[in-house]
């Protein structure tokens, strides 16, 4: 698998030198960080970006490819986001295990589509897919609104979500 360092041809310090610099301004002036990572792959690196920037809300979309590494990151900091996106069909298939996982972890697991704005239907099949899970009313309403909310702002969504 090429790393992103590999695909730009760039080296690995100037990469990560870069994606440092990004975190640093993000930490500074309060704003979220989206990281794309397949966990599987890059573990050891989202940590240590979590590490070295604990005031930084990153969200590792689609649980990062791996519920259970994703797990071991929303353990392990509490600056560790992940939203739902791409992952529709997986949890039709195990519509039990994601809830529990996505009820276990409901303050920091977000609605996320993956659907561009002219998918309506797509985003509506996922809609209507969150409703069917076995959630409680109120990891209902944090995955939907709260969490994100909370993501972005950096303030707690707070009970009336």
């Amino acid at each position: 698998m090429q790393s992103p360092a590999d695909i730009l041809k760039i080296s690995k310090s100037v990469y990560v030198d870069w994606q440092q610099r990004v975190m640093d301004y993000g930490e500074k002036n309060n704003l979220p960080v989206i990281c794309h990572l397949n966990l599987r792959h890059h573990f050891e690196f989202a940590k240590e970006f979590l590490s070295c920037f604990p005031r930084l809300r990153m969200n590792f979309p689609h649980f990062g490819f791996s519920r259970k590494k994703m797990h071991l990151l929303l353990d392990g900091f509490s600056n560790c986001y992940t939203d739902i996106s791409g992952l529709y069909d997986y949890m039709a298939k195990d519509p039990a295990g994601y809830g529990d996982f996505i009820e276990h972890y409901s303050d920091r697991i977000m609605y996320g589509s993956d659907c561009a704005w002219n998918e309506a239907e797509k985003n509506e099949t996922y809609l209507k897919g969150v409703e069917e899970m076995p959630l409680q009313n109120v990891s209902r309403r944090k995955l939907l609104y709260g969490v994100a909310r909370e993501f972005l702002s950096g303030e707690p969504a707070g009970e009336d979500v």
